[in-house]
């Protein structure tokens, strides 16, 4: 069950920041192996995710249509 934590916690942050996501893309997220679900926290998947979307958005320049890989 703690997957499908994660994967609730992800979706939420999605719908929560929908209008504040700076690409037009999809997005794939990807937990890393051994993610403790019970000490994750919304505003802390919130606070990751977000940053994360940022870099990429900050990354490519209008009208790329190249893809990139962000790790954290």
């Amino acid at each position: 069950m703690k997957r499908n934590r994660i994967k609730r916690l992800i979706k939420e942050c999605f719908r929560l920041n929908q209008h504040k996501i700076p690409l037009k893309a999809d997005i794939v997220v990807v937990c890393k192996r051994g993610t403790d679900a019970d000490n994750l926290d919304q505003n802390q998947v919130n606070q990751e995710i977000m940053e994360l979307l940022n870099r990429i958005g900050s990354s490519l320049t209008p009208g790329s249509k190249e893809s990139e890989t962000v790790q954290r």
